[in-house]
């Protein structure tokens, strides 16, 4: 959460995160995401997060975008109850 706080002095429009919860424990996962889905909401910065567990990208995220071998394979609107189920199909 402290790069996080640190990325925010500098006012991006966009802050990237690569592999974020890799080793964390489940609470502290959810304590990033809260962290990260107010910081989206008070300051309007938008989060580019590359991540393997998508079942937690699914509970922040409001558009995804597959990646399989270089090629994007589906980009899906999250907030579209179709989209969910399909995009649970494909990864879950």
């Amino acid at each position: 959460m402290l790069t996080i706080a640190m990325s925010i002095l500098h006012k991006p429009k966009v802050i990237l995160f690569d592999e974020p919860f890799i080793g964390l424990s489940q609470p502290n996962v959810e304590c990033i995401l809260a962290y990260i889905k107010a910081v989206n909401k008070l300051h309007g910065i938008a989060f580019v997060i590359v991540e393997h567990h998508v079942k937690v990208c699914l509970e922040i995220t409001n558009k995804i975008i597959g990646i399989k071998h270089g090629k994007v394979y589906c980009k899906e609107n999250v907030l579209m109850p179709y989209h969910i189920n399909r995009l649970k199909t494909i990864y879950l």
